[in-house]
C-alpha cells in the first residue's frame, strides 16, 4: 500500500472550520440560525430595489397596525414623518 501524505494545512483549516460552524449551531440552535438565513435573503433582495429605511418602517408600522386584537398586544405604533 502506498503512503498517502495529508496535507495539513488543508486539514487544519478544515477542522477549524467544522468546529467554528459547530460552536454557533450549538449556542443560537436552529430556530435562530433558520431566522438569521430568512433575514440575510430578506435584505439581498431588498438590496436590488431603492427602497429607504423610512418607507420599509412605514409599510411594516402599517401592517403591525392593520392586525386585530390578540395578534398585536394592542398596541398602536405611530408613523414615522
Amino acid at each position: 500500500y502506498p503512503y498517502v501524505y495529508l496535507d495539513t494545512k488543508s486539514l487544519s483549516h478544515g477542522m477549524a472550520t467544522a468546529t467554528i460552524s459547530w460552536i454557533i449551531f450549538s449556542v443560537l440552535g436552529l430556530p435562530i440560525l433558520i431566522e438569521l438565513i430568512i433575514v440575510i435573503v430578506i435584505l439581498k433582495v431588498l438590496k436590488n430595489y431603492s427602497y429607504s429605511v423610512k418607507d420599509i418602517m412605514n409599510a411594516i408600522i402599517t401592517r403591525w397596525n392593520n392586525l386585530k386584537g390578540k395578534n398585536r398586544g394592542n398596541i398602536i405604533l405611530p408613523r414615522l414623518p
